[in-house]
C-alpha cells in the first residue's frame, strides 16, 4: 500500500511540472481561429507619432489610427461590425467625418482588410520563410508586388514591409477581453457612402 502511494504522489509531481511547461510556452501554445479575440498595437513607418491599434472579436473588428502632422492631432477609427461594410470616423480637430463603404479588398493598399481576413489572402501569397516579431514566430509571405507580411499562426499580421511603408506590431494581446460595445458603429454621425 505504501509503495503505490509513493508512486502516485510521484506522478502528481510530474503532472504539475507539465502544467508549468505549458504555461511557460504560452506564446507557442495559444490557438487562434475565426472566433478568437486579440488586440495589436502597431507603429507605422518607425514614426512614433503614428500608431494603429487593432481589436478583433470573432468576425467583428475595430482599428484606431492616431497621428500628428503640423501640430494637428488626427484620429481615424474604422468599425467592422460584420455587416459587409466598413464605417470610418475621422476626427480632425473637433470635426468628425463619417464614411461608409463595402468591406472589399481594393488592392495592395487595403491592409486593414488583410489584417482582419488574413487566411483568405494567404492563398494569393508566396511563402518566404519565417521570422520573429516581438517574440512571436511568424510565417513570412510575399505578394506579387514584393510586399512582405509576417503572420503569427497564419492568422494575426504582426508586420508589413512594403515599398513605401513599414508597419510593425509593438504589442500583442491574445484572448483580449474586448467589450461588444467597442465594435458598435457610433450613433449621431452621418455616414456618406
Amino acid at each position: 500500500g505504501k509503495k503505490s502511494e509513493t508512486e502516485t504522489s510521484g506522478d502528481k509531481k510530474n503532472e504539475g511540472t507539465k502544467k508549468t511547461e505549458t504555461v511557460s510556452n504560452e506564446k507557442s501554445e495559444t490557438e487562434i481561429n475565426e472566433n478568437s479575440s486579440f488586440h495589436v498595437v502597431y507603429e507605422i513607418g518607425g514614426d512614433k507619432t503614428i500608431t494603429m491599434e487593432l481589436y478583433t472579436k470573432g468576425t467583428k473588428g475595430k482599428s484606431v489610427v492616431d497621428s500628428e502632422a503640423g501640430g494637428m492631432k488626427m484620429k481615424a477609427e474604422a468599425y467592422f461590425p460584420g455587416d459587409g461594410y466598413v464605417y470610418t470616423v475621422t476626427d480632425i480637430g473637433k470635426q468628425k467625418i463619417g464614411m461608409k463603404m463595402k468591406a472589399v479588398d481594393t488592392g495592395d493598399e487595403d491592409l486593414t482588410n488583410k489584417m482582419f481576413k488574413a487566411k483568405e489572402h494567404l492563398k494569393d501569397f508566396e511563402k518566404d520563410g519565417t521570422g520573429e516579431v516581438i517574440g512571436y514566430k511568424c510565417n513570412v509571405y510575399k505578394d506579387k508586388a514584393g510586399n512582405k507580411y509576417y503572420f503569427y499562426k497564419d492568422y494575426v499580421m504582426l508586420k508589413f514591409e512594403g515599398k513605401n511603408a513599414v508597419i510593425e506590431a509593438k504589442k500583442l494581446e491574445l484572448n483580449a477581453n474586448a467589450d461588444e460595445k467597442m465594435f458598435e458603429v457610433p450613433k449621431g454621425i452621418t455616414f456618406k457612402e
